[in-house]
């Protein structure tokens, strides 16, 4: 009976180890989602400006500034002005040029039956700043843009 309750143990602790690790930090957890949901309040309220003043430098190395503005406006122009979004996920990643706080949201448009789904990561840079956002991805069920 020992051995049993041993091997149940051993299992246990190795099915502990091996689970998705929590950030230590839910203070700078919660001010990341804090930040993509004031963004995701900018795009709601159709404030380009207002969203763009969140970006870091860095997203627009691999996006033009011009064409990411178009891109957005399009989505609104097809699927109709953001309704409501929630927070379905939320994740933090440490790396070598800083932390990761990857926020996945269900996002619903007035002209659209069903909900699409965004993933904003932002970034907190090891060499100190604001938190911005590093990453934006829209997944629609006939589109996906990173």
């Amino acid at each position: 009976m020992k051995k049993i309750a041993t091997f149940f143990c051993i299992c246990a602790l190795l099915l502990s180890a091996c689970s998705r690790p929590q950030s230590k930090d839910t203070g700078k957890s919660a001010m990341a989602v804090q930040q993509t949901n004031l963004y995701m309040d900018a795009l709601k309220a159709s404030d380009f400006d207002a969203a763009w003043k969140f970006y870091a430098r860095d997203f627009f190395m691999t996006h033009s500034e011009e064409g990411w503005r178009d891109y957005l406006q399009g989505v609104e122009k097809k699927r109709g002005k953001m309704q409501r979004y929630e927070v379905s996920d939320q994740q933090m990643d440490i790396r070598y040029s800083g932390t990761f706080f990857i926020v996945n949201y269900r996002v619903w448009y007035a002209n659209s039956k069903k909900s699409s789904s965004q993933i904003v990561t932002m970034i907190e840079p090891v060499t100190g700043g604001p938190m911005q956002i590093y990453a934006h991805k829209l997944e629609f069920d006939d589109v996906q843009v990173q």
